[in-house]
């Protein structure tokens, strides 16, 4: 879902203490009119087309969330109209506040509760803050659901084994892989030839020790 907000960007600002040690925050009466333009915007999804309706619903209670942010800030004013152009072209870039950092948390504390259930579920986030280009600040924010797209028969085997021991599984699969049969099958000796097959065995068996319980438990659980 894409979320257009036709103001300066509005960066976090810390709360603040009182004489009497009570603590407020100062962008109250800020926070609650974002909250309003966002609930404005959800319900055109909510009660838009089919389409909307789904997407919204879908995004809404999902467990995990993608966000991506575009803060378009002001031009100063008072800068000459070739420094306007020049960030307005982007060729000079805002290194300037607010930090990007706040103006992210501004908004996602708006959203929680509005576009997603906690911001908590949001695992993910893409952020930029360039020059308005056409004077008009502007904060652009999409909100994706992030789906579970592993199979049901993956998620069996992988909640039997970590990637760490997918990692050390592998390294004996390599260290068999290079079992020397080649020398065994070209030994001159009997004796030579016995001392390969020990090692040979010797390597399967502990091969077979270390992984046959674990690889048995997850053929039985995805049969």
């Amino acid at each position: 879902m894409k979320f257009i907000f036709n103001h300066t960007p509005i960066s976090k600002k810390r709360h603040r203490s009182t004489r009497s040690g009570r603590t407020y925050d100062p962008q109250e009466k800020e926070k609650n009119s974002i909250k309003q333009q966002m609930k404005n915007e959800i319900e055109k999804f909510i009660f838009g087309d089919e389409n909307q309706k789904t997407e919204a619903c879908e995004t809404v209670n999902s467990k995990y969330i993608h966000c991506c942010f575009v803060f378009e800030i002001p031009i100063p004013m008072s800068d000459s109209e070739v420094i306007k152009n020049y960030k307005r072209w982007s060729i000079l870039k805002p290194n300037v506040k607010p930090d990007l950092d706040n103006l992210e948390k501004f908004y996602l504390d708006c959203a929680n509760e509005i576009f997603f259930t906690d911001d908590k579920v949001v695992i993910s986030c893409l952020k930029k803050k360039i020059y308005s280009t056409y004077d008009n600040p502007r904060v652009i924010m999409n909100v994706e659901s992030v789906k579970d797209q592993t199979k049901e028969t993956s998620k069996e085997v992988l909640k039997l084994i970590s990637p760490q021991e997918v990692r050390e599984l592998m390294k004996g699969c390599y260290s068999i892989s290079q079992l020397p049969l080649s020398q065994f099958e070209d030994c001159e000796t009997d004796e030579a030839k016995s001392a390969y097959a020990d090692k040979i065995a010797y390597m399967i068996l502990n091969f077979s020790n270390e992984w046959s319980s674990q690889l048995t438990k997850i053929k039985n659980r995805c049969k």
